[in-house]
């Protein structure tokens, strides 16, 4: 894996290998850029939810740390409801 100097950089090169199962051959850029738009779009919403938490009463580690949790129990449900594609021989279309 290549070492960036921005997390940014590194979690798109680790994203792309991933993306190549998902989507076939013709949609594959367009897939994942739609993905991972989608996903900043709703990590954007994070600022605004751990302010309403700590509105509420929360402390702001505790707020972050909600989040971050919920935000990786999203991730694992997102993937467990995926498709598998071991064993699957990937073919290109012609």
């Amino acid at each position: 894996m290549v070492v960036q100097r921005h997390p940014e950089s590194s979690r798109v090169i680790t994203f792309f290998p991933c993306s190549a199962q998902r989507f076939p051959t013709v949609a594959r850029a367009v897939g994942a850029g739609f993905a991972y738009h989608v996903g900043a779009g709703l990590g954007s919403s994070t600022p605004t939810i751990v302010g309403m938490m700590q509105d509420r009463g929360f402390a702001l580690s505790t707020a972050m740390a909600a989040c971050i949790a919920g935000s990786g129990a999203l991730v694992i449900l997102l993937l467990w409801l995926g498709p598998e594609t071991r064993g699957t021989h990937f073919h290109a279309e012609k």
